[in-house]
């Protein structure tokens, strides 16, 4: 059974009559502060303040009003009209997150705003801001985003409702680092302890490492499609599945102490096109200790008090750049795929949700954090396919930085997709580094496939593979029917078997100058490798490192090589061309060509292939984006004219469903 905290009359005795039980060694009660009652009406402790303001006359601001315009001017908001609610400085239990919430089906005008401030070892903190958050499901309490801080003891929190009215059941919550039961803070200080949550012990305290990010007991494995699931901290990343893009370390939900107990959502998965970048908010200056407690002070404020059933942000990141997985299932995914969050709405579809722990408002956030949201995403991407330049198909509904129709890009903050909830998050400064981030992560993802099936320029297949700007070569390495693709650079080979990510073969062959070919050279159904070194061809049946076991001699050093079926026969041969010349052999040894034609123009790019499924590959040339094809090894007019792509793409050619033909695709 799902435990909620809900909070308990403080004047209400236990079942038998006897105090409630003490919180476990370690954990701490969720705390909660009533603004405002079920009609909307100030509670005595919401307007303890603005009834004697001289009850807070010690602070050390210089007002006790909400941030002025000019103060806000940054982050893009406005304050107007006069305090509803102001707290006394409230004493309090230590916690590491503030929040408030309201009643579901209650609006806060656009212009209100709800401030915060915590006082940490004696030091009362400036106000901040909170922000909406992503509104929940119907029938869920509305509330704002998450404000951090380091083990305060004190809280003052004021209300500016603005055009509107104060919502009704206005609550502040404060989260402690592990949660043990609640507390109903009364005017003079905390109240009685409320009914104890039961906490596992395995979550009741970090099992992560010292801050010298030394590990305890904690070990990397992979789980599910390119995931790099650890236990505990890891200094070593994951190699990502095709050499790029490599999975970044992942602190696990394990490790860091997700209490099972809070989740009842169910996982869900949608097909990945964008991500949204998020910051919190409040403390920049946590501890590399107290991180991890952060994360599970989230996870409780989103799972039990927005009433989510489970964190919203599919990966946090904190200020040294670990990552932290978030939402149940994001780490293992399926490649095409991400866990469905709850951090951006109308957008949590289709979107993986990545948060700072921090307030970058009015600073740049650290540069290991951006490395990290960088890695996330183009790990993510690079499994699913994204490209970074394509359409999303993701359409704002209108924002402040969006208008109503308008596509959103690839990667973007939170403000550009939040819908009918006024937020800067990210914060302007990290929002303004998601370009730059575009550019960073599409070179990561690297090499980007798209074939068609048909004659036409719809690319049914999509898929990362192998580093941008890598040597492309197509084959079928394991002799299935269907061509895949590999990537070279220097000596170093990968291929795939599969119209995706995932590296199958590893090798090291030749020489990083010599010419690669592919081909079936022993008419076994499998393309193996081979290089060219001016004349000669060194060839080799199997696909493992090693001395070549078949030279030939053919052609020129300064022919265009050639590598096809040209009689059918299921053994690749040879051919050369010079000019518009085409000199082709059947057999694999030394001699001259059997076959001599002319077709296309100099300059044209040569491609072969089995244009027509008859067992026999030919010949197309290449003028821009369109295709001329040949179905005969002889000179003559096209027997087919398409149009593919783009001027720019690299192109490729292979049988990529195994039906027997031949069609095209495209890098990017």
């Amino acid at each position: 059974m799902i435990v909620s905290p809900a909070v308990a009359d403080p004047e209400s005795p236990s079942d038998d009559g006897a105090a409630p039980p003490a919180a476990d060694a370690g954990t701490s009660p969720v705390q909660v502060v009533t603004l405002t009652d079920d009609a909307g009406s100030p509670t005595e402790q919401a307007d303890a303040g603005v009834d004697d303001p001289a009850s807070v006359s010690d602070s050390p601001l210089p007002t006790l009003s909400a941030p002025t315009a000019e103060d806000r001017a940054v982050a893009g908001a406005q304050v107007d009209g006069d305090l509803a609610i102001l707290t006394s400085e409230i004493d309090a239990e230590d916690f590491l997150l503030a929040g408030v919430t309201w009643a579901a089906g209650a609006e806060l005008a656009q212009d209100a705003t709800i401030d915060v401030r915590t006082r940490v070892d004696g030091e009362w903190s400036s106000w901040s801001t909170l922000d909406p958050e992503t509104p929940g499901a119907d029938g869920l309490p509305g509330g704002t985003e998450p404000y951090l801080t380091t083990a305060a003891d004190g809280v003052q929190v004021q209300v500016n409702p603005g055009s509107g009215e104060l919502p009704a059941d206005l609550r502040l919550t404060l989260v402690p680092e592990d949660v043990s039961g609640a507390l109903e803070l009364e005017p003079d200080g905390p109240g009685t302890a409320a009914r104890s949550i039961e906490v596992p012990s395995s979550a009741s305290t970090s099992p992560l490492a010292d801050a010298d990010g030394a590990t305890t007991d904690g070990s990397a494995t992979t789980d599910g499609a390119g995931s790099a699931r650890t236990q505990a901290t890891s200094s070593v990343n994951a190699q990502g599945a095709n050499g790029t893009a490599s999975a970044p370390a992942v602190i696990s939900r394990e490790a860091w102490g997700a209490n099972p107990d809070y989740f009842f959502w169910p996982t869900q998965y949608s097909a990945l096109r964008a991500a949204v970048v998020h910051h919190t908010a409040g403390s920049n200056t946590y501890t590399y200790d107290e991180a991890p407690g952060v994360v599970r002070s989230i996870y409780f404020y989103h799972s039990q008090t927005r009433g989510w059933g489970d964190i919203g942000y599919n990966f946090l990141v904190d200020r040294w750049g670990r990552v932290f997985e978030g939402r149940e299932g994001s780490m293992d995914s399926p490649a095409t795929q991400m866990a469905i969050g709850a951090h951006a709405a109308p957008q949590n579809t289709n979107t993986v949700g990545v948060s700072i722990m921090g307030d970058f408002s009015y600073g740049p956030a650290p540069a290991a954090s951006m490395g990290a949201v960088r890695d996330v995403i183009a790990w993510r991407f690079a499994l699913a396919g994204v490209d970074v330049d394509a359409r999303t198909g993701l359409y704002s509904r209108g924002t402040s930085f969006w208008p109503a129709g308008a596509e959103l890009p690839a990667i973007m903050g939170h403000r550009d997709v939040a819908y009918q909830t006024r937020t800067i998050c990210p914060g302007p400064y990290v929002a303004a580094a998601l370009p730059g981030m575009i550019n960073d992560v599409r070179e990561l993802v690297g090499n980007r496939f798209y074939l068609s099936n048909s004659w036409t320029s719809q690319a049914e297949i999509q898929f990362a593979f192998g580093d941008r700007g890598a040597e492309v070569i197509v084959g079928d390495w394991d002799g299935d029917g269907t061509d895949t693709v590999g990537v070279r650079r220097g000596q170093t080979i990968e291929l795939t078997n599969g119209h995706d990510s995932t590296r199958e073969v590893l090798l090291a062959y030749g020489r990083a100058d010599d010419q690669i070919v592919v081909g079936d050279w022993n008419g076994d159904g499998r393309d193996t490798l081979g290089v060219r070194r001016g004349d000669t061809l060194y060839l080799r049946n199997d696909l493992v490192s090693g001395p070549a076991q078949l030279e030939i001699a053919f052609g020129r050093a300064n022919d265009e090589l050639l590598v096809g079926d040209w009689d059918g026969d299921g053994r690749d041969s040879f051919g050369v061309r010079r000019g518009t010349r085409f000199l082709l052999t059947n057999r694999q040894q030394n001699g001259v060509a059997e076959i001599d034609f002319s077709y296309g123009r100099v300059g044209d790019q040569v491609i072969v292939g089995d244009w027509d499924g008859n067992g026999t590959d030919t010949f197309t040339v290449r003028r821009g984006a369109e295709y001329y094809m040949r179905n005969s090894v002889t000179g003559g007019a096209a027997d087919r004219h398409v149009r593919f792509g783009r001027e720019t793409d690299r192109v490729i050619a292979g049988d990529w469903d195994g039906n027997g033909t031949d069609t095209l695709g495209v890098v990017r």
